[in-house]
């Protein structure tokens, strides 16, 4: 009976933090709207293409499509989609994502850079962290009683990932590690950083220095 007992407690205790855990992440979601209807492309797995207003919410774990079809609302994900473009009428930019293996498992990732040896593609990522904080509080009486709080914090970042396609390999860059990839043209590369004041935060400056490393690899 006793062991029946812990038992359940034990069995209690994860799902109250994978329930905490959950709700978090639904709050985090409906906190971070998706992002406006626009117009849009979408190929899915099986060859069927669609034309017409799509919503993309890239703060979902792997990455969420909503489809408005015949007004009927499709929702779909990196298992039965291939790839979906639409144009930014803030900046008439066009943003084309893929269905792709980066990691461990599929993600939406847009394609940054289609070079002649090398792609880059950018992601956002979530992390909810469980985090555990501990310390002593002073009573009233002086005495010192230790306490312990735990919760979950959520960390947002955007990702860049760099593919080889004459080796095939993906690998995960960032402003510390990406000239590690690039180090037969590294000195040239620092000048150009420094040239140009490229401070490695956003996609374009990425862009622009692997669009640089190509060049300088065709003029050799």
């Amino acid at each position: 009976m006793h062991i029946k007992f812990i038992a359940i407690a034990i069995l209690s205790f994860f799902l109250f933090q994978y329930s905490a855990q959950s709700q978090l992440i639904n709050k985090l979601l409906k906190k971070n709207k998706p992002d406006k209807w626009v117009y849009g492309e979408v190929i899915f797995k099986n060859g069927e293409k669609f034309t017409g207003e799509i919503s993309f919410n890239k703060l979902a774990p792997k990455g969420i499509l909503k489809i408005n079809k015949d007004d009927n609302l499709i929702v779909a994900n990196v298992y039965n989609v291939l790839e979906f473009s639409y144009m930014d009428s803030s900046n008439m930019k066009r943003h084309h994502y893929y269905s792709i293996k980066l990691e461990r498992n599929k993600v939406f990732a847009e394609l940054l850079y289609n070079g002649s040896e090398l792609l880059l593609f950018g992601r956002n990522e979530i992390n909810i962290v469980k985090e555990v904080n501990t310390g002593i509080a002073t009573g009233v009486d002086g005495r010192y009683t230790p306490y312990k709080t735990s919760g979950f914090n959520r960390y947002e970042r955007y990702k860049y990932y760099l593919i080889d396609l004459n080796s095939l390999t993906v690998q995960e860059v960032d402003k510390k590690n990406i000239l590690d990839h690039f180090s037969d043209k590294e000195k040239e590369l620092k000048n150009f950083i420094s040239n140009e004041n490229l401070k490695l935060k956003s996609p374009e400056s990425y862009i622009l220095l692997v669009e640089k490393y190509e060049q300088l690899k065709l003029h050799k």
